[in-house]
């Protein structure tokens, strides 16, 4: 939560209008905003389209695909269209279109990108994960039913 703060975004990805905050200075701190920017993007992508598993964003992300390649041949043909017009206001026309295309073209691009770079991000969480089950495991053995003594009973232990 600090961290948010620090860049001066709420939980729901808003910016906070605070008059006492000011942009990072520091390259470092302006890298590390466009990184919080971009994960903030990938969980509210994932959770729009309900992207629960591998399988999901995969399925998600071959669609998406498909639907660009449906733009692309479209936008391909409207091409074609526009050079072959006639009037200027059928190539106006076209290239409105196009710009349209071009555009819806661009957000499925972004969604895919950030759809794609949810499997590295899975996995460098799982290895988190397991690194925080090792250490919990190593501080709180439960598989053979040893406990923990509090400090106070080693010490009096000790003492006798």
């Amino acid at each position: 939560m600090i961290v948010l703060e620090l860049f001066g975004i709420d939980t729901s990805g808003k910016v906070i209008q605070n008059d006492n905050y000011q942009e990072p200075l520091s390259p470092a701190m302006r890298q590390e905003q466009i990184y919080l920017d971009r994960y903030m993007q990938t969980v509210n992508l994932i959770n729009r389209n309900d992207l629960g598993t591998a399988d999901r964003v995969q399925a998600f992300i071959d669609e998406k695909e498909a639907e660009m390649t449906a733009l692309i041949s479209a936008r391909n043909k409207i091409d074609n269209r526009r050079r072959r017009a006639t009037t200027e206001a059928e190539k106006d026309e076209c290239s409105r279109k196009r710009k349209a295309i071009s555009a819806e073209l661009k957000m499925l691009r972004h969604d895919i990108n950030l759809a794609k770079g949810v499997f590295p991000m899975i996995e460098n969480l799982k290895e988190k994960l397991r690194v925080e089950m090792e250490q919990e495991q190593e501080m709180f053995p439960r598989e053979t039913g040893a406990k923990i003594q509090p400090k106070i009973k080693r010490n009096e232990e000790k003492q006798r």
